[in-house]
């Protein structure tokens, strides 16, 4: 019995020690696991906004550098030029001298040869001969001369076969220089004959 006691005795301190020792390991492991866990969340929390920082960085760059460039182009203008040919008839204003000393057409002689055959003399409105001269680019005043005769500039108006002196064309008269400006059914039975404007 003594020998139990002591033998109790003797190992009650180890036991403790043991005891303690046990106790104590799996606190420090604990705590161990604790302070590594703690710095292992801040090592990743560190680490997750060094990412973060060095992604919000790349993108950036990223953005900075697959940016297009603005380039403003001016539009281009194209000038188209448009050339316009007029082609005007005209009629020469230098007047030829007339050297007719025959008889002169006037309301008491109604039918004479003149210079360029037969001529005789009629009295009708004339703004629609006018007009159809101006048409052609054949521009002069219409105005009366003192003894009656119709004028057109310089001219005396004249009827004539048109397909033998065309609208504009110079003719001596026993009045004067004409143009023919008009026709008359008269061309048809003599188409050299002359029909003189006056307001006879």
């Amino acid at each position: 019995m003594k020998n139990r006691m002591a033998f109790f005795v003797f190992i009650s301190p180890i036991l403790v020690i043991l005891l303690v020792a046990v106790l104590r390991t799996p606190k420090d492991e604990l705590l161990g696991k604790v302070s590594f866990e703690e710095t292992t969340a801040s090592y990743v929390t560190e680490s997750s906004t060094f990412l973060e920082t060095t992604k919000e960085s790349t993108t950036t760059q990223t953005q900075t550098a697959t940016e297009p460039e603005t380039t403003t182009k001016k539009p281009e203008t194209t000038t188209t030029i448009v050339e316009t040919t007029t082609t005007t008839t005209k009629v020469a204003t230098t007047k030829p001298q007339s050297s007719w000393n025959g008889e002169v057409l006037d309301r008491y002689n109604g039918t004479i040869q003149g210079p360029s055959g037969k001529e005789t003399y009629y009295n009708l409105n004339m703004s629609g001969v006018v007009s159809i001269m101006k048409g052609m680019g054949i521009n002069y005043n219409y105005w009366i001369r003192e003894d009656g005769v119709k004028m057109y500039g310089d001219y005396v108006m004249v009827a004539a076969n048109l397909q033998v002196r065309p609208r504009g064309t110079i003719i001596q008269t026993s009045l004067g220089t004409g143009m023919a400006c008009d026709t008359g059914g008269f061309a048809k039975d003599n188409p050299y004959q002359l029909d003189i404007a006056v307001n006879w």
